[in-house]
């Protein structure tokens, strides 16, 4: 009996495997592929996108640099304007410098002429100034010495008026009439009545007398006398009356008192008026009301109104009555006279 060949099962079954591995292989080699395709691709989008933001980075570059271009055009059209405006700055400021020179000159010559001139009239003073004082002296005693002699006529004749004025009162009653013997207001009764209604309106009660007490024409004008008569103790609630060269009547009333030397005095009442223009400004700072200085007048403010002698000056724009002037056209200003009034209410 012949044998038979067989093959053993063992060789095949090696073949199989390495044919699966080969399959294996093969997917293997393909998985490969594809993920080195997909990392390109993506790669080739990012690379896109890099190249889009390079190209906009690129482009902002670009504008910058446009814009500093137009910029540098700019400063340069400037500085050629700058340049030409100095050069006609530099030309008209030589001539501003010229003409400063020659105003400085005029002004210089001015001077010196003005300073002639017043060391010349400070000399004039000074050679007249003993005589006149000589003068104003003599005229002061003069003066004292008439009103001493007239004192007692002075008083009797004072008397007499109150007598007179109690025996016109119970004459006129009860009528709302009252006496002001003014040389300056003379017979105009509607000056009067709108002086009256001012003081009654301000001081809040009825005047019953206003009473004449000094006249700067029958006194020549002397600050001492005024001081003497109408500062004194017993004197008070004022009305001053003055009527200008120009003919302007104005004037002020006041509470406080003008006692020689007790200077600033305060009165929330006190005003000043113009007559001729119906213009009364109240006080606008009480604690200034009057000002009473030996050497000068009636003073109300601390120098709105001044009299000194028979000169009168007004201050255009005052500091402590108002904020408008008495209208009277000139700051100093010769007066023709001068009353002053105490009021007695009811």
């Amino acid at each position: 009996m012949e044998e038979t060949f067989t093959k053993p099962m063992r060789k095949k079954s090696k073949s199989k495997e390495k044919k699966n591995y080969d399959i294996i292989y093969y997917f293997l080699f393909i998985f490969i592929i594809l993920i080195e395709l997909f990392l390109i691709l993506t790669s080739s989008k990012k690379y896109e996108q890099q190249k889009l933001l390079f190209k906009n980075k690129h482009n902002i570059i670009v504008n910058k640099n446009n814009n500093i271009s137009s910029l540098l055009k700019e400063i340069e059209k400037s500085e050629k304007e700058i340049n030409e405006i100095q050069t006609i700055n530099i030309v008209n400021n030589n001539n501003s410098l010229q003409n400063y020179k020659l105003e400085n000159k005029n002004l210089n010559t001015e001077n010196n002429n003005l300073s002639i001139i017043f060391h010349k009239t400070f000399e004039e003073y000074e050679s007249r100034k003993q005589l006149f004082d000589d003068e104003i002296i003599e005229k002061k005693n003069t003066i004292k010495e008439l009103y001493n002699e007239l004192k007692d006529k002075v008083l009797i004749r004072t008397n007499l008026e109150d007598k007179l004025d109690i025996l016109e009162e119970k004459l006129i009653g009860d009528i709302p009439y009252i006496r002001m013997k003014s040389t300056i207001l003379e017979n105009d009764e509607n000056k009067k009545n709108l002086l009256i209604k001012w003081i009654s309106s301000v001081a809040g009660k009825e005047i019953k007398k206003c009473k004449l007490i000094f006249s700067a024409e029958e006194h020549d004008f002397d600050s001492f006398t005024f001081h003497e008569i109408c500062g004194d103790e017993d004197i008070e609630n004022t009305l001053i009356i003055i009527k200008t060269e120009n003919n302007d009547i104005i004037g002020g009333f006041t509470y406080a008192s003008w006692r020689a030397n007790s200077l600033i005095s305060f009165d929330d009442k006190a005003f000043l008026f113009n007559l001729n223009k119906e213009i009364k400004i109240r006080i606008s700072n009480p604690s200034y009301a009057i000002n009473s200085r030996i050497n000068d007048g009636p003073i109300f403010g601390i120098s709105d109104l001044i009299i000194n002698y028979d000169k009168l000056k007004v201050q255009e724009k005052m500091e402590c009555y108002g904020d408008r002037d008495l209208e009277i056209g000139s700051d100093i200003i010769k007066i023709d006279n001068y009353e002053v009034f105490t009021i007695i209410f009811n």
